[in-house]
């Protein structure tokens, strides 16, 4: 990557970007045109939530209204992480000439890096329910186990391969 010539994180030299300006424009109104609705459903959320939670008498209704906002910070947080700082990257990297403040090596890295925290995007919502639900961390930790057994199981009939003691399993 280092070796390519590019400066620029996606589209090549600076100062020719071809048809990247058109895709960056509608990148910046794309995003100008959808986050302040996002922004005002996920904040009319939290705070309806945070006003509900003041009028619960359960424990039990408390702790999931609690678990609820906890998942929409965990959610905020991986937008950050995973969408907001990659395309502020790619976006500031390819407005200014970035060739003298970061050597190439440094270019390389940053676009890997940025690219990585963007593919996982998807992968981090998933995530959230799982690991904060019990239900969903249950049948996760279920299905796992199921698959680890029936693919030992699996093993220990094929001679091939060698056989496993009950220690390792």
């Amino acid at each position: 990557i280092v070796d390519r010539g590019g400066v620029l994180m996606i589209f090549g030299d600076f100062g020719q970007p071809e048809n990247a300006k058109y895709e960056l424009i509608f990148l910046v109104l794309s995003i100008v045109s959808h986050a302040p609705t996002i922004t005002a459903f996920s904040l009319h959320s939290i705070s309806s939530l945070k006003e509900h939670r003041k009028s619960l008498i359960s424990n039990r209704s408390l702790r999931m209204t609690n678990q609820m906002l906890e998942i929409f910070h965990l959610q905020l947080k991986g937008v950050i992480l995973h969408v907001f700082i990659p395309v502020l990257i790619f976006v500031m990297v390819n407005l200014l000439d970035t060739r003298l403040l970061f050597s190439d090596a440094i270019h390389a890295s940053i676009r890997f890096v940025s690219t990585m925290l963007f593919i996982t995007n998807p992968f981090q919502f998933s995530l959230v329910y799982i690991v904060k639900t019990s239900r969903y961390r249950k049948l996760a930790t279920r299905i796992r186990s199921d698959w680890v057994g029936r693919n030992s199981h699996t093993n220990a009939s094929d001679p091939t391969l060698p056989a496993c003691s009950d220690s390792h399993r």
